[in-house]
């Protein structure tokens, strides 16, 4: 985190991950502030070079040339487990020594927790790989989900009863285990209570991963568009069923299970 003179002081860096892909981190931020993410990624791109998952920049050039000159930081805030330059050698007390030289003013900050523990990206990856996403979205501060285009799928949903949305997640994009999950689904600038499911519908022999949502009051032609789908917690794994009729019985058990969980 850096303050500058030019910058909202705000305004964070947020790293590419699975767990948070560009095109999140720029929905995350407020509108003023996605110049400033565009021109921290092009700074990040061209003056950060890895050899065997190892800066090449050494703290002190790390320091002068991009907290310096390249973001003009009047202000750092950095944690305990802080690290960053060539052997990452270069970490909170690094930033104190070059403090006390006369550099940028250093605001130490704790370890936030969840549940009397550290949180990490660790420790969220591992509640999300157990879909456990009140934990999740808790120690995030934010409703974990994606945004992707709505595509066709085989037009079932409409069959049964349950008209439904299909996307395909982003690329690399950490998911939790396959199942259905209540979920906030926005479109149009307007959200709604969802049944998203997760995986490759084994009922109608599908083996693309994928996520179906079906949008509780909502039937409207969205191909085409984005949706936003953010995933609040789990209700049961993904399972086969005998046949349509069984498989349309469980979306409205969902569903009723999903509504009763937000008090509608």
């Amino acid at each position: 985190y850096t303050q500058t003179k030019s910058t909202p002081k705000d305004a964070m860096y947020l790293s590419s991950n699975k767990l948070v892909k560009v095109e999140m981190q720029q929905s995350l931020l407020d509108d003023g502030f996605t110049d400033w993410l565009k021109y921290l990624d092009t700074i990040w791109d061209r003056c950060i070079k890895k050899t065997d998952n190892e800066y090449t920049m050494t703290p002190e050039d790390f320091y002068e040339n991009i907290l310096r000159k390249a973001l003009h930081a009047e202000s750092i805030a950095a944690g305990p487990d802080c690290a960053f330059g060539y052997q990452r050698k270069g970490n909170l007390e690094f930033l104190k020594r070059m403090e006390q030289d006369g550099g940028i003013h250093v605001v130490p900050v704790e370890k936030a927790q969840y549940l009397e523990e550290d949180i990490s990206s660790t420790r969220i990856k591992r509640e999300l790989s157990a879909g456990n996403m009140e934990a999740v979205n808790a120690m995030l501060g934010y409703e974990y989900g994606f945004r992707s285009e709505v595509i066709h799928g085989r037009h079932l949903g409409h069959l049964l009863g349950f008209p439904t949305i299909n996307q395909i997640p982003p690329a690399g994009k950490a998911l939790p285990p396959f199942g259905v999950y209540a979920a906030r689904v926005t479109v149009n600038g307007q959200s709604y209570t969802g049944v998203a499911n997760i995986g490759v519908k084994p009922t109608v022999s599908s083996d693309r991963p994928g996520v179906e949502t079906h949008i509780i009051g909502f039937d409207e032609d969205l191909y085409g568009k984005e949706a936003d789908v953010r995933l609040l917690s789990f209700i049961r794994p993904e399972r086969k069923f005998e046949d349509l009729a069984a498989l349309s019985a469980q979306i409205e058990s969902d569903r009723k299970t999903v509504l009763e969980r937000n008090g509608e």
